[in-house]
């Protein structure tokens, strides 16, 4: 395998990006049936601030497949208080479908507030 840099998730890699996660041994079963929202909720959360999707391809033989995705999110204080909080469960499944009711994600002008004032995004979450 060639792994080749990451690059950020693009609206044409969604649809396989949900196909890897749902085929991860580990990942699909956590999903379970909710494994079905990854779609449109990614695709409703590209170019927000608060969501970072990238796509990892293989460019072995001169033929690029991506082989792994990875998400990343600024999420309020009571959302990551209530992770962080026993009974623990695996974020993705949850943020999931916590973000087809009420998203728990910082606004873009909170990400753009934190990153400008150079301060803690927790100091953003406790205002």
């Amino acid at each position: 395998m060639a792994l080749r840099d990451h690059r950020s998730m693009q609206p044409k890699d969604v649809w396989e990006g949900v196909e890897i996660v749902k085929a991860h041994p580990l990942l699909g079963p956590q999903y379970g049936s909710g494994v079905r929202d990854l779609r449109s909720v990614w695709l409703s959360l590209l170019g927000r601030e608060a969501f970072r999707g990238f796509v990892f391809e293989d460019a072995a033989d001169s033929q690029v497949r991506r082989v792994r995705v990875g998400v990343s999110v600024f999420v309020s204080d009571e959302f990551l208080i209530d992770m962080k909080t026993p009974r623990f469960s695996w974020n993705g499944p949850v943020l999931t479908k916590r973000l087809l009711r009420d998203s728990p994600l910082l606004s873009d002008k909170q990400v753009r507030h934190a990153n400008a004032n150079s301060c803690s995004l927790w100091r953003v979450w406790r205002q």
